[in-house]
Formats: structure tokens, C-alpha cells, sequence
């Protein structure tokens, strides 16, 4: 089903893309407000653009998915085994990072004065259960 040949020009513009989304929310929750800055005009622009890299990141994930497909017949086994394994694959990384989120907004509830809680159990249960998808994060 996947082929073992790597695309490592286009695993570096993913890896770029997702960078990028990383430095957006640093810069979006003002982690790195010296940085920017001090940053000439166009870097400092192109980060403040960052969560682009969502939409730059799926589409090259979605060439290379269906290039690893590209001599396949897809048939419902076979999609059912690739869904499958990227479940896997990529949930249980997702739920513990969705772990790690609660329990930081928890410390900070605890911790920080006037902080309330930002996550409801609709949302907690939306976010484990449905898909993820990109969302348009600028305000």
C-alpha cells in the first residue's frame, strides 16, 4: 500500500509549515512580542501569517497520501486498513497532547488569579470524537 520511497523536499515544506503554525501561536498568545519586533518588516509578516501552514501542510500531505496510493485499487479493504493505521498512528499522540492541555489549563486555573475555565465538557468531548480539521484561527 505505501510505497517506501520519500519525498524529503516536500517532508522539509511540511515540517516548515508546521513550524510556522508553532511560531503563529507564539506570536498569537504574545510569547514572543521582542522577537517580532526586532524582526525585519517581511519576516515579521510572513510569521504573523503563520497558521497558513495548516492549509500548506494538508495539501502536501494529501500528494503524498494518494502518491502512495497512486498504483493502488482502492477498495474498501484497502481504505479501511489505511484508515486504520493512521488512526494509530496519530490519535493516541493527539489525545495525550489534548491530556497535557487540560491539565496545564487546570494548573493555570488553580495558579493564576482571575482565570476561569475556557474548555467545556461539550468541547472536550467535540475535540476527542470528531475530526480535526482546519479552522480559520485569525480574529
Amino acid at each position: 500500500m505505501e510505497s517506501s520511497r520519500r519525498f524529503c523536499f516536500v517532508d522539509a515544506l511540511r515540517g516548515i509549515a508546521a513550524f510556522s503554525v508553532v511560531l503563529f501561536h507564539a506570536i498569537a498568545g504574545g510569547h514572543v512580542n521582542t522577537f517580532i519586533s526586532l524582526a525585519p518588516y517581511p519576516v515579521a509578516f510572513i510569521l504573523r501569517h503563520g497558521d497558513l501552514g495548516v492549509a500548506i501542510f494538508f495539501v502536501l500531505s494529501g500528494f503524498v497520501i494518494s502518491h502512495s496510493l497512486y498504483r493502488e485499487r482502492v477498495t474498501f479493504p484497502l481504505l479501511a486498513r489505511f484508515m486504520l493505521r493512521r488512526s494509530i498512528r496519530l490519535d493516541p499522540p493527539y489525545w495525550m497532547a489534548m491530556a497535557v492541555t487540560i491539565l496545564f489549563s487546570l494548573l493555570s486555573m488553580r495558579f493564576v488569579a482571575d482565570k476561569s475555565a475556557v474548555l467545556s465538557t461539550n468541547q472536550l468531548i467535540a475535540h476527542l470524537f470528531t475530526c480535526r480539521k482546519y479552522s480559520d484561527t485569525r480574529k
